[in-house]
């Protein structure tokens, strides 16, 4: 008993860190640091609670302790893989010194799952940390490759793994119909948004790691992108119908939806043909960008007051810039003046699109607040 109560305490323990981690980096840009400060402190209670360690090795454990033990470590690993791509900072807790593979915990990070799964927060902790193992795969592995050739055979492989662990979820945990489609709980329905949104993440960081260059997206990063796009803007006009079980609405927005939306606007700033064009900004990809905007503009999502406001703030006001052009047809007319053969117009530092290439090859790129300021210096973006 008492060693149970020794066990129950250490998770409760845990458990505060978890929640408390969670709520305050679904809010915090500015604060970077205490958001990183606080990760710090769950991964040190993690493995000074041997979270990290076979779980036969601390004796019988109760199969409801043992459960939420699991969670728990599934909750903070994947936490703390989401973060620190949100942040731009290396990742704190290594699947190098963690154990994985064994009897107790084989099947839990298992792609297999029982056909009568329930859909709770157990089995969402259970996938994040499923999508947060390959996460850090493409963090550790491919971005860490600098032979263009074996990162793609990597990232095949790591595409291939994500494709089946996805088609292994039960039907009913997998998102593929509008949400209004589904009679469903609230709390289930959001837990199968995050949970598509997991799983496009992953896709999307894949491909992001095989660009060649972050300014030029490849069609399927970009076709990636506007799918997470399109579900973080069908989330924000159904919240109503939506109960936050796992992450809240805004992380879904800053998290999933900036990173999408920037993609999406270096698509649209991106010197194509004027059919290739049309096909990148059709008109759902320009309704969902303005009705992205209008939630931010109207503080729907947050106000002025919160800690993410700068970061929404200022991405609000870059893609309102790229959408005015559009609209206005001078992203056209631009585009061909920059194209035009004429010597004067080349060399021109400013429109340039060589010299306006901010960004280097081959690193992982946090959509943050200097993303949108570099990305508002674009000669296409700048309102005049």
């Amino acid at each position: 008993m008492k060693t149970s109560s020794c066990i129950l305490l250490s998770m409760v323990i845990k458990a505060s860190y978890s929640s408390n981690y969670h709520k305050k980096a679904s809010l915090t840009t500015g604060k970077g640091y205490e958001s990183w400060r606080r990760l710090g402190d769950l991964s040190s209670s993690l493995f000074a609670l041997g979270y990290h360690q076979q779980l036969e090795s601390s004796g019988p454990i109760p199969p409801f302790l043992r459960s939420l033990r699991q969670a728990a470590f599934a909750s903070s690993y994947s936490a703390d893989k989401n973060v620190s791509i949100f942040l731009g900072r290396p990742p704190r807790i290594s699947r190098k010194f963690c154990h994985f593979r064994q009897l107790s915990l084989d099947a839990y990070y298992s792609y297999t799952w029982a056909p009568d799964s329930k859909l709770d927060l157990f089995a969402d902790a259970r996938w994040a940390a499923l999508c947060a193992i390959l996460k850090e795969e493409i963090i550790v592995e491919l971005f860490g490759e600098e032979q263009f050739d074996k990162r793609v055979e990597k990232a095949r492989h790591i595409q291939t793994t994500a494709e089946l662990q996805w088609s292994s979820l039960p039907q009913h945990f997998r998102l593929e119909m509008p949400m209004k489609s589904y009679d469903r709980p609230a709390a289930e329905l959001d837990l199968m948004l995050g949970a598509k949104l997991n799983h496009l993440h992953v896709l999307f960081l894949q491909r992001l790691a095989l660009v060649r260059r972050v300014s030029e997206p490849d069609t399927q990063l970009r076709n990636i992108a506007q799918e997470i796009l399109g579900l973080v803007v069908e989330a924000v006009l159904f919240k109503d119908h939506l109960v936050h079980s796992g992450t809240s609405l805004t992380w879904k927005v800053v998290y999933y939806g900036l990173a999408a939306a920037g993609v999406t606007c270096l698509s649209l700033l991106q010197n194509q043909q004027p059919a290739e064009h049309e096909a990148v900004a059709s008109p759902k990809v320009l309704r969902d960008l303005g009705v992205l905007v209008a939630d931010i503009e109207f503080g729907t999502l947050v106000y002025k007051e919160d800690a993410n406001y700068a970061l929404l703030a200022g991405a609000t006001q870059t893609i309102k810039n790229i959408l005015d052009s559009i609209s206005r047809s001078r992203l056209s007319q631009r585009r061909l003046t920059v194209q035009a053969p004429d010597a004067a117009v080349q060399d021109d530092p400013e429109l340039g699109s060589t010299s306006w290439d901010l960004w280097g090859t081959g690193n992982l790129q946090d959509f943050d607040t200097n993303f949108w300021l570099m990305l508002a210096e674009h000669p296409l973006t700048l309102n005049t």
